[in-house]
């Protein structure tokens, strides 16, 4: 039997055999399972600050990266821009965040995260950190270092294959 038709005992080709393809079919589903085991643990972390997670990537996105634009801050917190047209708006309300048009370019709206909004994010981020620190006891943190190697050297991978269609043209899900 050649090298690349070799099964493991169930008679299966091992992942390490199997098309690129196949690959990351099977890895889509373990991303989304295991973003939403961490998220089971934030989510009512952010209930108790009164956040939803749009809101949450919004204010860690403007935390991380400083006040940027709308299309910047869609792509920083991966959110599309029909939703982030919503979310900015209530969040400016709250006194979260502000808007203001850019000097140079009157029609390009910044996002900068107001005082009361990094008040809020920092509390909510301490609390986010306690209910993470219970989830991570007992799991390798060698291991957790190497998955986020691994995934930032696939994000860097696929961000160098632009998609058909861009974030800012992505459909709301059930759209």
């Amino acid at each position: 039997m050649s090298q690349s038709k070799k099964l493991t005992a169930d008679g299966a080709k091992s992942a390490s055999q199997q098309e690129p393809l196949a690959e990351i079919r099977q890895l889509i589903p373990l991303l989304l399972r295991a973003r939403e085991l961490i998220m089971q643990h934030v989510r009512p972390v952010l209930g108790t600050f009164d956040l939803t997670e749009q809101q949450w990537r919004i204010l860690r996105a403007l935390v991380e990266g400083g006040t940027c634009d709308l299309g910047e801050l869609g792509r920083r917190s991966q959110i599309v821009p029909p939703s982030l047209s919503r979310t900015v708006p209530s969040m400016e309300r709250r006194g979260l965040v502000a808007r203001a048009s850019s000097g140079s370019n009157p029609h390009r709206i910044l996002v900068s995260i107001t005082p009361a909004g990094l008040g809020l994010y920092d509390g909510a981020r301490a609390t986010s950190d306690e209910a993470l620190s219970k989830l991570l006891q007992g799991i390798d943190p060698v291991k957790i270092g190497k998955a986020r190697l691994s995934l930032s050297e696939l994000v860097a991978s696929f961000s160098a294959t632009p998609p058909d269609r861009g974030l800012e043209e992505m459909p709301e899900p059930g759209q």
